[in-house]
């Protein structure tokens, strides 16, 4: 969908001191959309946490990974974020950006 514009200049004609006026002039453009382009959606953080650092998200923005305080999450809209543990004793886990996938 395009709009149009008629407008009226002012201007100089060249190697002259005369102004003249320019009628009609036809400007043509697309409206700007008025609907969001984006949308920010807040993670949270685990239980215990104060923060979260998202660190990579799958080719269809369905997944995050991150970290949340000093535990690995993973995160979608239906499941939220979901702690994924240590490995044997350790109790700090954390992430590396993941496949477009969200597989590791």
């Amino acid at each position: 969908m395009s709009s149009d514009l008629l407008v009226r200049f002012r201007a100089k004609v060249s190697r002259s001191n005369e102004d003249a006026n320019v009628d009609n002039v036809m400007i043509s453009g697309t409206p700007i959309p008025t609907e969001p382009l984006a949308e920010f959606t807040p993670l949270g953080f685990l239980p215990g946490a104060t923060s979260s650092d998202p660190r990579g998200m799958s080719a269809d923005g369905r997944y995050i990974v991150g970290n949340s305080g000093d535990q690995a999450y993973r995160w979608s809209r239906d499941q939220g974020m979901i702690d994924l543990g240590t490995f044997k004793a350790d109790d700090v886990s954390t992430t590396d950006p993941w496949s477009s996938e969200a597989t590791a």
